[in-house]
C-alpha cells in the first residue's frame, strides 16, 4: 500500500493507495484551470539540472575604465632594415672626354679629361639613368640661378661605392637640346671613375653676389672734414690738414688713395722726408749705427775694451791672446820650437853666399857629414871611444860610427868588410880579451896586410891582453891592416 499526498486549495489529505497497476493509455488533456492564488514560498528545493543557455541578453552599460596595468618590458629590438640608396639623380659615367656640343648619350654624364683633377668642362645628358630615362632637364637648367661668379658645387658619389666620388665648383653652364654643358673648377675626387659605373649626382646653388654699391651714405665723416662729391660720380674727398683719402671708380671698382703726408715717429713713422731727415729724427748716424743704445764688445780676448763710444788699445799677450802659428809668408816661422824655427828660418853656408852655419856633433865629426863646422872641442871629444860589438862571431864595421872603437871579446869573431869607408882616413880598434881569453879575429876580403895574409895580425891570446888595429882606407873597397899586440 502506498500512501499519497493530496494538496488542494487550503487542506492537505492523505489517501491510502492499493498497489498500482500496469499504467493506461495517457489521457486528453484536459481544459487548464484557472490559476490560484500564489501560496508561500516553499522551501527551496535541491537545484535542477541546468537548461539550455538563453539568447545573450541586451549589453549592459559600460563600467567605470579601471586603472592602467604596469608597462610590460620591452621585447627585442627588430632587424635593422635595408640600406637606402644614394641620394641623387642617377647617371652613368661615360670615359669618353669629348665634350661641349656632343651629346654624352642618354643618362650619361662626361669629363674632358681622363684625369679628373684636369678636367675643365662636365657634360650632362638631360635625363637620368634611372629606368625609362626620366627627365632632369629641369633641374639642370637651374644650375646657373646664382648671380654669384661661383655658380654651385656639384658631386658624384658612386651609387654602389660611395668611397668614389668627383667634386668640383660650377662657374658657367651652357643649355643645349639634350644636354648641359658647364664649365668647371676642379675641388676633389677618390677612387677610380670606371667607365659605365652608375653615379648619384647632387648638385648645391650658391647664393647670389652682393649687390655692388657706388654710394657714400653710409661712410662716416670725419670730424672737423666736409665730404665733396660730385653727381654722377663715384669720387668722394676728404680733407683735413693736409692729410687726404681719396675714393675713386666706376661702378664696378673702386681705387682708395691715402695720403697723409709724413707720418710722425709716435705714429710708427720718421716725420721726414728723406733718409737723412730720418736717421735724423730716430738718432742713427749715416753709417746705420743706433746711436740710441751702447755699443758692446762681444768675444775675447781683452785688450779692446769700449765705455760707451769710446775703444781703448790694450797691448796684446803674445801668450794668451794668440792661438796658432804665424807663417814664413806672414813674417812667422811657422814652427812651435826654437830648433824647429832655426831650421825654418836657416839659409846654408855656400862658397858663394854667407848663410847660417851648423856646429857639428862629436858624431858627425867622425862620419863627416856636411854642412857642419868644426870646432876645437869636436877634436878631443870625436876621438872618444865607440863600442863596437860581435854577434854571431861577427862584427860589423860602421866607418862613420866614430873614429876611435872598442871591444871586449867573449867569442872568436870576423871583422866585417867596412861600410862607408872615406878614403885617407883612419880608424883604430882595441881588442880586450875577455877573462877565458883565447878570442882569435879573422878578417873580410877588403883587407889588405903587409907581406900578405899570411901576416894578418892576430890577437893576444891572454885572458885581459889588449891588441891595437890601425885600419887604412885606402878605396871604399881596399883597407891596410896593422896591429901591435900583448898591451898590457
Amino acid at each position: 500500500m502506498t500512501d499519497v499526498v493530496s494538496v488542494s486549495n487550503e487542506s492537505i489529505s492523505v489517501v491510502e493507495i492499493a498497489a498500482v497497476g500496469p499504467q493506461g493509455a495517457q489521457g486528453i488533456q484536459g481544459i487548464q484551470g484557472e490559476k490560484g492564488d500564489t501560496g508561500d514560498q516553499g522551501e527551496q528545493g535541491i537545484q535542477g539540472i541546468q537548461g539550455i543557455q538563453g539568447d545573450q541578453g541586451i549589453q549592459g552599460i559600460q563600467g567605470i575604465q579601471g586603472d592602467q596595468g604596469d608597462q610590460g618590458i620591452q621585447g627585442d629590438q627588430g632587424d635593422p632594415g635595408a640600406d637606402g640608396t644614394t641620394a641623387g639623380f642617377k647617371i652613368t659615367f661615360d670615359s669618353n672626354t669629348t665634350t661641349g656640343a656632343t651629346n654624352p648619350g642618354a643618362g650619361d654624364f662626361r669629363l674632358n679629361n681622363a684625369d679628373p683633377s684636369l678636367a675643365t668642362e662636365l657634360t650632362i645628358s638631360k635625363s637620368s639613368s634611372a629606368s625609362g630615362n626620366p627627365s632632369i632637364a629641369g633641374w639642370l637648367t637651374t644650375w646657373d640661378d646664382s648671380t654669384s661668379v661661383t655658380k654651385g658645387v656639384v658631386n658624384f658619389v658612386n651609387a654602389t661605392d660611395p668611397s668614389v666620388f668627383f667634386t668640383a665648383y660650377v662657374t658657367a653652364v651652357s643649355d643645349n637640346t639634350d644636354h648641359v654643358t658647364a664649365t668647371i673648377t676642379y675641388k676633389q675626387h677618390a677612387g677610380t671613375l670606371t667607365n659605365t659605373e652608375e653615379f648619384a649626382v647632387t648638385y648645391f646653388i650658391a647664393g647670389d653676389a652682393g649687390a655692388a654699391t657706388n654710394g657714400f651714405e653710409t661712410m662716416a665723416t670725419p670730424a672737423g672734414t666736409s665730404p665733396v662729391a660730385t653727381t654722377g660720380t663715384d669720387t668722394l674727398t676728404f680733407a683735413s690738414g693736409g692729410a687726404y683719402l681719396t675714393i675713386t671708380g666706376d661702378s664696378g671698382a673702386k681705387t682708395i688713395t691715402l695720403d697723409l703726408g709724413t707720418v710722425p715717429v709716435a705714429k710708427g713713422g720718421t716725420g721726414a722726408t728723406d733718409a737723412a731727415g730720418a736717421r735724423t729724427a730716430l738718432g742713427v748716424d749715416a753709417a746705420g749705427t743706433d746711436n740710441s743704445t751702447d755699443v758692446t764688445l762681444a768675444g775675447t780676448p781683452n785688450y779692446l775694451t769700449i765705455v760707451g763710444q769710446v775703444l781703448t788699445r790694450a797691448l796684446i799677450n803674445l801668450t794668451s791672446h794668440v792661438t796658432g802659428t804665424l807663417p814664413l809668408g806672414n813674417g812667422g816661422t811657422g814652427q812651435t820650437t826654437a830648433s824647429n824655427a832655426f831650421d825654418a828660418l836657416k839659409q846654408a853656408a855656400t862658397t858663394s853666399a854667407t848663410g847660417v852655419v851648423e856646429l857639428a856633433e862629436d858624431s858627425e865629426v867622425a862620419s863627416s857629414t856636411a854642412g857642419k863646422v868644426l870646432t876645437a872641442d869636436n877634436i878631443e871629444g870625436a876621438s872618444d871611444y865607440v863600442a863596437i860589438t860581435s854577434s854571431s862571431n861577427l862584427m860589423a864595421l860602421d866607418w862613420d860610427a866614430g873614429v876611435n872603437r872598442s871591444v871586449t871579446l867573449g867569442e872568436d869573431t870576423e871583422l866585417s868588410n867596412p861600410t862607408g869607408g872615406q878614403p885617407g882616413t883612419w880608424r883604430r880598434i882595441k881588442f880586450t880579451q875577455d877573462g877565458t881569453g883565447t878570442r882569435a879575429i879573422t878578417y873580410g876580403t877588403n883587407y889588405k896586410f903587409a907581406g900578405g895574409s899570411a901576416n894578418a895580425p892576430a890577437l893576444s891570446a891572454g885572458a885581459g891582453e889588449v891588441t891595437i888595429l890601425d885600419i887604412y882606407c885606402d878605396t871604399t873597397t881596399s883597407f891596410f891592416v896593422s896591429g901591435s899586440l900583448d898591451w898590457s
